[in-house]
């Protein structure tokens, strides 16, 4: 996968402030990284996914982007449109 990045000048700052501040306001995130991924998933059209894939050894999943998955001290994380928690049951539509 190609990465973009979009780098915030220090010469200044004031710009690159005012739109972080308007991303995360928007967004209702304070994850610069999420919300770069959401972004991306909505120039290519898509969502930001977590696929599920029952094999031989096990059920793999695989993110659509950076995000989607993360694991991080022993604890893996969701951040996918098609994921949700209802009656204490993890949901992956």
């Amino acid at each position: 996968m190609k990465k973009k990045k979009i780098t915030f000048s220090s010469s200044g700052g004031t710009p690159a402030m005012v739109l972080f501040n308007s991303l995360i306001e928007q967004f209702g995130k304070n994850d610069i990284e999420r919300i770069a991924a959401q972004i991306a998933a909505c120039c290519s059209t898509a969502e930001v996914l977590v696929n599920c894939i029952n094999n031989s050894e096990g059920i793999l999943l695989q993110g659509n982007t950076a995000k989607a998955l993360c694991f991080s001290d022993g604890i893996l994380t969701f951040n996918a449109d098609n994921v949700s928690i209802r009656e204490n049951t993890l949901i992956i539509t």
